[in-house]
């Protein structure tokens, strides 16, 4: 009361031709901001859409309809509710029109390559591996994330090495470089056996438990497996703490996904207002960024403490050394905002993916048990008894090797790849103007006949059996690690897990789908099985009457 009484004398102060004058001042500043807002979202949410749509019109490029603000968002929601839940498990191994509705949509209507929008981005999507080349190799520093999609990410994997450009980029990635090579790859097979070990044991009970024969469902269950392994080679004597840090990642990344299929996600301001979504997603950012914190700066103060003779060798002790004590994140020297930024990409990244190879890699086993023979077959014969595993065994899982790659290229884990135009470039007869995004579609690719041949969509691991190169007649059509400068950096790393973690399930066990098993992947940034993965597990000495 008494200030609203001082405020109102001071303004009786001021002679009145000022009040007026100010008061004109102060409508013009409103005014002013106002039109600058309506001027940046019809630009952003309208023009530059249509813009680029009557660019790539001209062209000769097709595409549906474009709705301001949603783009095709309703058009493809409105597809995925009529595709039934469960899909036959047959041989026909056509996931896209569950994992990528738009392609499948749009590909048969429009020819090899179409414009839609995910919002108010326009998007182009063309089946030429050639166009692929050029975005992620030879021209990939003139294609870059989204903003909008880089602060998407953020949000739970860091401005680590998955989103940073230039120079920046090319620091961390030098540093982060020795990690994956393979002397230190060969030291942490160790880990990852001690990483799975546990699951793999407690299914061994269960069975034991059922007389013989057990229902699992699998998923959670791999992401356990994946995210211990992560945790044991990367963040060593802190996996404990790892560990609950990757699952507050999958919490969000859950709520993330409801988000952006809403539609209401590509409303301006949205994210900001106190929904009960966004309010749960700000309290799981907040808890990944202080576990996080902590994580590192126990590590720190436990080395200078001398409890341990250094940061250690694991992958946080190796970017701790080669940090500087900057939390500078604009900075391009690697520092300690870099080691936060990388621990929470490699939480994610070195987990979720690995687990959904993993998940459809055991379908694949449980479904095509000609090919579980064999692949046991080898183990049995490479690995013995002993169950001694090292990186030298490893690469010798040719069989292994084989049935992971063909899983990988009928489930993709990363559906697409989206980079956007920094400038207007010519692509050989094609315009991309700046600002256009090119998707990359990686699952159209792995299941095109004139890529792969009449029999795309079967299931045959032989075609890899003289190496990546010569499986499909295109050498850069195969894309499980995406390619060119900013190609996963830890694709050996997965590789060498993936097969590991096959091998030592099919020495204990015989895998087949369970009768509950409903059929559905489907993507959530990465795919995965809509209703897990049930699959009925038989003791290791079934597996051994085989043989």
């Amino acid at each position: 009361m008494v200030f609203t009484q001082w405020v109102r004398f001071a303004a009786l102060a001021i002679p009145e031709d000022v009040r007026n004058a100010l008061g004109v001042v102060l409508l013009a500043f409103v005014a002013s901001a106002i039109v600058r807002v309506v001027f940046s979202l019809v630009k952003t949410y309208l023009y530059d859409p249509l813009s680029i749509g009557r660019i790539m019109a001209k062209q000769g490029i097709e595409g549906p309809p474009f709705h301001p603000i949603f783009g095709t968002t309703a058009e493809l929601n409105a597809y995925v509710k009529s595709v039934p839940e469960s899909l036959p498990l047959d041989e026909d191994h056509d996931s896209m029109r569950t994992v990528s509705p738009h392609f499948h949509m749009y590909f048969p209507k429009f020819g090899k390559r179409f414009l839609y929008w995910r919002g108010p981005h326009a998007k182009l999507v063309s089946k030429d591996p050639g166009l692929a080349k050029e975005v992620l190799l030879s021209q990939y520093e003139f294609f870059q994330r989204h903003p909008q999609d880089i602060k998407m990410l953020s949000n739970f994997v860091g401005m680590g090495l998955d989103n940073l450009t230039g120079e920046k980029w090319a620091i961390e990635r030098r540093t982060l470089n020795p990690f994956f090579y393979h002397d230190p790859l060969k030291g942490m097979v160790e880990g990852m056996v001690k990483g799975a070990e546990p699951v793999l044991k407690s299914w061994e009970e269960e069975v034991a438990r059922a007389g013989g024969t057990a229902e699992f469902n699998l998923e959670e269950d791999l992401h356990t497996i994946s995210g211990n392994i992560i945790a044991h080679t990367a963040f060593g004597t802190d996996h404990e703490k790892a560990k609950e840090i990757y699952q507050t990642q999958r919490e969000y990344v859950n709520l993330l996904f409801q988000n952006l299929h809403s539609g209401w996600y590509w409303i301006p301001g949205f994210t900001y207002l106190p929904t009960q979504t966004n309010v749960t997603m700000a309290r799981l950012r907040s808890t990944i960024d202080s576990s996080l914190h902590e994580l590192i700066t126990e590590r720190r103060k436990a080395a200078e403490r001398g409890d341990t003779a250094s940061y250690g060798n694991d992958l946080l002790g190796i970017m701790l050394a080669a940090a500087s004590n900057s939390t500078d994140e604009t900075a391009t020297e690697f520092n300690l905002a870099s080691v936060f930024n990388n621990a929470k990409l490699f939480f994610f990244a070195g987990q979720d993916t690995v687990a959904t190879v993993l998940t459809f890699t055991l379908l694949q086993l449980a479904r095509y048990p000609e090919w579980q023979d064999r692949a046991r077959q080898e183990v049995l014969e490479e690995v013995g008894e002993t169950e001694a595993y090292d990186s030298t065994t490893l690469n010798r899982l040719k069989i292994v090797g084989m049935i992971v790659n063909e899983t990988m290229r009928l489930f993709p884990a990363v559906i697409s790849v989206s980079k956007v135009a920094t400038k207007d470039m010519q692509i050989n007869e094609l315009f991309i103007p700046k600002g256009l995004t090119v998707e990359i579609p990686i699952v159209s690719y792995n299941q095109d006949p004139e890529i792969w041949g009449d029999d795309a969509h079967k299931f045959k691991p032989d075609r890899f059996e003289h190496g990546v190169s010569k499986a499909c007649k295109h050498p850069r059509a195969f894309l499980p690690f995406s390619m060119g400068p900013k190609m996963c950096i830890g694709k050996e790393f997965a590789l060498m897990e993936l097969k590991l973690v096959v091998a030592m399930v099919l020495r204990r066990f015989r895998l087949s789908v369970s009768p509950h098993y409903k059929h559905h992947p489907y993507s959530s940034l990465l795919t995965r099985p809509k209703y897990g993965m049930k699959l009925i597990f038989s003791s290791r000495q079934a597996s051994k009457l085989e043989h």
